[in-house]
């Protein structure tokens, strides 16, 4: 008995891309790691939506490092909240030198953990 959380596998040519079966889950903020799954064109079409809607073109180095940062973040962070996470994002955030304050770049790795969650092309 096939119920609606079920993924019936198919063979050959029917087979769908994994960002588009990913598409039709249950539950698209429910922490399960999608941000990984994503192509590097998806990232980037993510990544230069998220952009246009910021204000300062200066600071979209940092804004747009930080986004893909969420996105990746995602993945590591499957089952828990922003919230949740933010401790230990934030600290392997800064850990690296030269990268921007967390505090100006807390909401663009947010947005990207979102983006990931939302399962959307």
């Amino acid at each position: 008995m096939n119920t609606s959380n079920e993924i019936t596998p198919v063979s050959g040519d029917d087979q769908l891309p994994m960002m588009q079966a990913a598409q039709g889950l249950d539950s698209p903020k429910d922490g399960k790691g999608i941000g990984d799954l994503a192509s590097a064109e998806v990232v980037d079409g993510w990544t230069h939506d998220y952009l246009s809607g910021e204000g300062d073109p200066a600071d979209s180095r940092g804004l747009a490092a930080a986004f893909r940062f969420g996105i990746k973040a995602d993945g590591r962070c499957a089952g828990l909240s922003f919230v949740e996470s933010e401790p230990e994002l934030r600290s392997e955030w800064s850990s690296e030198k030269g990268r921007p304050p967390w505090e100006t770049v807390r909401d663009a790795v947010w947005a990207g953990f979102d983006r990931a969650r939302d399962r959307r092309v």
